[in-house]
């Protein structure tokens, strides 16, 4: 009579245990695949805010010019909604919004938008050299990937994600 056929009981769990780390390794790709996607998408978030802003800035000449699209995150100011019209609609000259007006209505929609789909998101706009230097920031991962160039050392980031450009006038 011949040896049972069949596995053993250590060949079954060395079966296991591979199975068991290759299941773990996929589940880890998949995990950092899913992070990075998120991150990915806001960045993309990140991106479509600041060329509405800067759409918003250029459409606005005068108001770019007097300083009206000037953001500091410290500062208290309350930025409400005006509901007027754009200067080019073709409505009534009362229900028309003044340059300052447009720039107070733009950048209360823009922060709106940062609140909304960045989290703990920023916005700051500074004059700089005759144009605008825009930072957006948000919290990401915690790892610090908010790389600012030489025009923004005056911005102390807190965040370790972040969009950074200057906006010519």
């Amino acid at each position: 009579m011949g040896r049972a056929q069949g596995f053993s009981i250590t060949e079954i769990v060395v079966a296991i245990s591979i199975l068991g780390l290759g299941a773990m390794g996929y589940l880890g790709i998949q995990l950092e695949a899913s992070r990075q996607g998120q991150l990915a998408l806001t960045q993309t978030k990140a991106t479509l805010i600041a060329n509405d802003l800067i759409e918003r800035i250029r459409a606005n000449p005068a108001a770019a010019r007097a300083g009206f699209y000037v953001v500091d995150p410290a500062a208290t100011v309350t930025l409400g909604p005006v509901h007027c019209a754009s200067p080019l609609a073709t409505v009534s000259a009362e229900s028309r919004c003044s340059a300052e007006e447009m720039a107070s209505q733009d950048l209360a929609d823009i922060q709106q938008q940062v609140h909304a789909q960045l989290p703990a998101g920023i916005l700051r706009i500074d004059p700089c050299d005759g144009n605008y230097c825009l930072y957006l920031g948000w919290q990401g991962d915690g790892k610090d990937q908010c790389q600012l160039g030489p025009e923004f050392t005056h911005v102390i980031n807190t965040h370790d994600h972040c969009l950074a450009m200057t906006v010519a006038l």
